[in-house]
């Protein structure tokens, strides 16, 4: 019995990495011509952060290329939900207050004003959680998240593309 459910969980995790490795190469393949601005921009976003992680990471490879893809059909990607990953407590109230700032950001027009900008931060975003789930604070993709917010907010001085 349990070689048999060590077995199927196996099975079940190469399955899995071969779907995700599909996913990638159908995000790198994939052109977003449907959707928004933003939506197209948050394809682009994922296809590049799909492409910087290491391979021995395919389980987030794989999300940052479903939700690419979904982009690309014109769909609506949220930015990660902190409760799907595991987030060390004392970075918590940091990501959750910087992911409510983002959906406001987006709730007041965001991503029909700038959408190059709010589709890198919502990208940004996820690859910050994705790295504090590893260990890593004050990441690189902590520090874009808050430039391309600096962008969002409109501060004197920053600018506009």
């Amino acid at each position: 019995m349990k070689i048999g459910t060590a077995l199927l969980g196996c099975g079940l995790t190469l399955l899995m990495a071969a779907c995700d490795t599909m996913a990638v190469r159908e995000l790198e393949a994939t052109t977003a011509q449907g959707g928004t601005t933003f939506t197209r921009a948050l394809t682009n976003e994922y296809r590049k952060r799909a492409a910087a992680e290491p391979e021995d990471e395919m389980d987030h490879v794989g999300i940052f290329a479903r939700k690419g893809l979904a982009a690309a059909r014109g769909e609506l990607v949220l930015p990660e939900e902190l409760t799907a990953w595991k987030v060390p407590v004392s970075r918590v109230s940091e990501l959750t207050d910087a992911r409510a700032r983002l959906m406001l950001y987006f709730e007041r027009g965001a991503r029909e004003r700038n959408p190059a900008v709010a589709a890198a931060a919502q990208a940004r975003f996820d690859c910050w959680i994705e790295e504090e789930s590893e260990g890593e604070a004050n990441s690189g993709c902590r520090v874009e998240f808050l430039k391309a917010e600096l962008v969002l907010i409109g501060k004197p001085g920053e600018k506009k593309p």
